[in-house]
């Protein structure tokens, strides 16, 4: 994807993508790759795209301008991805845990990385609405007066006693257990969920008003267009709902008053959807539309020209690879490293296919699997459980058996949306692995 968009990239914006995709942090990953997606496709609509175009939008850099794709009318598009993380203010409270215990196991040797924190919240009424915030300062700094609390208890002689302390000063406040082993990465929790309670005072609303900041300086004659990506954000998969209450405010309604508001023209949401298949294939269950694919919900300022850009954000989302996971579990397989390129092993399923009467049988497996069998970093149990299933036969075991020997490999390509690819063997009975016929 990265390469086949290089042509409307500089050499700077390539390099940034990579080290953006590429980083340790979460968040900034995934909004690279729903940033770099949306541009990948929006390439296929219109070869004229222009990528942070420098004489369009004034002092701010907006993401891509597409000058024909829409209906041919020109479009300044900018794009924002969202989690539940940042609609429940996780990044501040994983700052202020990070800061804390860096700070321990600065005054003793590993104390940090043993701590668990639990943050509770700060509500504040504005008029009927409620905010709900995660009870640190988005800013924090460690204060003195916390510090003196901190070296009480980590520098004591019986540390961890107690258990758990509360810090908690105009700044923060939160509950730290230490735990019995230590965790690469520091756990904290708050009790803010990923709702919307005030119309106004909450992340979704912010991020379109900071994408809406961006075009400020954009002609009257472009359109102005934001992409929401959902990158495991619960309310973009459910754009409508709110609590029969009323206290929580439908996403919708917050993405339809912000694109008033700010007078955009299209605000586009994409969310990966998977099918609950109970554990059955997916023709069992669904129609092949309702299989996994990514839905596309379009807010627009105009209904009169809605059918044509319809279709034109329908050619883009159908640009998109089809997701593997939800957004929800990328954000976690992300988190615990998985999308490392050492550590990405997903491999293509294996296919086995007979033809008795010539005597052939063609095993297709995968390439990577193979490579890291051969290379020692998996075992024969794995490569077998893998390739051929748990307490399934090696069908290499049972082609030997059978006197069929490898006769011709190749290289299969499992195409672009597959990070693997398959190696194709073919085992033909020969008379030097079976035994002599009356």
């Amino acid at each position: 994807m990265l390469n086949e968009l290089a042509p409307w990239l500089d050499q700077e914006k390539y390099n940034e993508y990579v080290r953006r995709v590429d980083g340790r942090s979460t968040k900034d990953s995934l909004a690279s790759e729903a940033e770099l997606a949306v541009l990948w496709a929006l390439s296929s609509l219109d070869r004229n795209l222009v990528i942070e175009p420098k004489d369009i939008g004034g002092s701010s850099n907006i993401d891509a301008f597409v000058p024909d794709g829409f209906s041919g009318h020109p479009t300044a598009v900018e794009v924002t991805a969202i989690s539940d993380d940042t609609m429940a203010g996780k990044e501040h409270i994983q700052r202020a845990a990070n800061i804390i215990a860096q700070f321990c196991n600065r005054i003793r040797k590993g104390a940090g990385n043993r701590l668990y924190f639990f943050f509770s919240e700060w509500q504040t009424r504005d008029g009927y609405w409620l905010e709900r915030l995660p009870s640190v300062a988005p800013k924090y700094e460690i204060s003195e007066s916390v510090k003196v609390q901190l070296k009480q208890w980590v520098l004591a002689t019986d540390w961890p006693n107690p258990q758990r302390i509360h810090l908690k000063d105009e700044f923060i406040s939160v509950d730290v257990t230490a735990q019995e082993s230590a965790s690469k990465r520091i756990s904290a929790r708050s009790t803010v969920p990923a709702l919307i309670y005030h119309p106004i005072k909450n992340p979704l609303f912010r991020a379109i008003q900071k994408k809406a900041q961006q075009m400020k300086d954009i002609s009257k004659t472009t359109m102005k267009c934001v992409f929401i990506v959902d990158v495991g954000c619960r309310i973009l998969s459910e754009l409508k709902q709110k609590s029969a209450s009323g206290s929580q405010i439908a996403p919708a309604d917050v993405i339809s008053d912000a694109r008033d508001r700010f007078k955009l023209d299209i605000v586009v949401v994409l969310s990966p959807k998977m099918p609950a298949n109970r554990g059955l294939p997916a023709s069992f269950y669904a129609s092949e539309e309702r299989r996994k694919h990514w839905a596309a919900t379009i807010f627009l300022s105009d209904d009169k020209n809605k059918p044509q850009f319809e279709e034109a954000i329908k050619s883009v989302v159908d640009r998109f690879p089809e997701p593997r996971v939800d957004a929800n579990m990328a954000r976690q397989l992300h988190v615990q490293g998985v999308f490392k390129p050492q550590s990405n092993s997903t491999y293509v399923r294996t296919k086995i296919t007979f033809n008795i009467k010539k005597g052939k049988c063609t095993v297709k497996i995968s390439a990577r699997l193979l490579q890291e069998y051969i290379a020692g970093r998996i075992t024969r149990e794995r490569f077998e459980n893998e390739a051929f299933g748990p307490n399934s036969n090696n069908f290499f075991e049972h082609g030997l058996s059978r006197g069929q020997l490898i006769s011709n490999i190749q290289f299969e390509s499992a195409g672009i949306d597959e990070d693997d690819d398959w190696i194709v063997f073919e085992l033909f009975e020969d008379a030097a692995a079976t035994p002599l016929k009356s």
